[in-house]
């Protein structure tokens, strides 16, 4: 015997010789490779290695260990079968303490040729490609444009992007794009809002803008006239507020002079140094109060000059007609247009737009 190499067991070789030619030469999926060995009640690692994590319930026996999707794959990919080694696929942490981590694959050290192999290295590249294609269609990147604005009408919670992908004998990829409640999603709160297709916010996103922006066709005429409105609100608003704190201003001006005076009449004993302190904390109470009004009515003011900016009901139409003629809209352009999406378990779907508000009813449809 040569030390240091591992000797294949021929009474389990076979089987993995199997599972490999059922996976690559005869196009089975990794389930139903488990449910033929399970069929035929071939003792799956389970019962070999006696690991207790591997059975179906672990109050019975060693009889009800089964093979699993998850252990094929495992095998599948187990360079051993091929004559490798592969260490350090675990390390520890630090000297100090006992816990170790995974290592990336990257950081494995594989030892080539260490003992004869049971499977053909033709066979084995096969079954790499054939996982790593199936690995990709399962790899999502959950980006959407619109999912930072949608939220469960029903608990409040922020919605979840979520796209699931099955790959089909023929080929043909199944794929469904749904928006669920976070909350729900963590199962908390006890919210029970059911998802929703994706194609549906999509849809009602463009009916609404669509619907909106046909209401704001208006003449340059009429745009002026909206200008000139908003205008003159905004202005009989702040003349109001300008008007109180010109009082207010007025009031603490007299304040200070009251100030001075008291302070004075102390200098010259007119008055004790204790009426000095009751009418000094009498006004410069007074003095802070008026303070703090005219900077509260001051805030009020700049708040409405902010909002004075008025609503460019050309560029509106611009953006909007933009969303409407491209395929995928970018997060940057719907910001301009949406505030905040919400739907709930009946599919009622409410959108919030920075110029309008909609809201529509509609139906799930059903996932292919």
């Amino acid at each position: 015997m040569q030390k240091n190499h591992l000797i294949p067991d021929l009474e389990v070789s076979h089987i993995v010789q199997e599972i490999f030619d059922m996976y690559v030469n005869k196009g089975m999926t990794t389930s139903k490779i488990a449910d033929k060995l399970n069929e035929r009640k071939i003792e799956p690692p389970g019962v070999y290695l006696k690991l207790p994590n591997l059975l179906k319930d672990k109050s019975k026996d060693l009889s009800e260990y089964e093979w699993r999707s998850v252990q094929i794959i495992n095998m599948l990919r187990n360079e051993v079968y091929i004559g490798n080694v592969v260490g350090r696929k675990f390390q520890k942490i630090s000297h100090k303490v006992d816990k170790v981590r995974a290592t990336k694959k990257d950081e494995y050290i594989i030892v080539k040729n260490m003992h004869k192999p049971i499977i053909d290295e033709l066979i084995w590249n096969k079954a790499q490609d054939k996982l790593n294609k199936y690995s990709k269609v399962k790899t999502v990147k959950n980006e959407q444009s619109l999912k930072d604005f949608i939220y469960c009408a029903e608990c409040g919670g922020k919605a979840t992007y979520r796209v699931r992908r099955r790959t089909r004998k023929s080929g043909y990829v199944w794929e469904q794009k749904t928006f669920i409640c976070s909350n729900k999603n963590i199962h908390i709160n006890n919210c029970t809002c059911k998802p929703i297709d994706e194609s549906i916010i999509i849809e009602n996103v463009k009916k609404t803008i669509k619907n909106e922006i046909e209401k704001i066709d208006y003449t340059d005429d009429e745009l002026l006239l909206i200008y000139k409105q908003a205008d003159e609100r905004v202005h009989s608003k702040t003349s109001i507020l300008e008007n109180k704190i010109k009082k207010l201003k007025q009031r603490l001006k007299d304040n200070s002079d009251e100030i001075e005076e008291v302070y004075q009449d102390k200098r010259q004993q007119i008055i004790t140094i204790d009426d000095f302190n009751i009418f000094y904390k009498k006004l410069q109470k007074e003095k802070n109060e008026l303070l703090c009004e005219i900077h509260e009515l001051e805030t009020q003011i700049l708040a409405i000059e902010k909002d004075k900016t008025q609503t460019d009901y050309t560029e509106i139409k611009k953006l909007a007609q933009e969303l409407l003629s491209i395929e995928n809209p970018s997060k940057q352009l719907y910001s301009k247009l949406i505030e905040k999406i919400e739907f709930d378990s009946n599919k009622t779907v409410t959108i919030t737009l920075t110029f309008g508000h909609s809201e529509i009813n509609t139906e799930l449809k059903e996932a292919i």
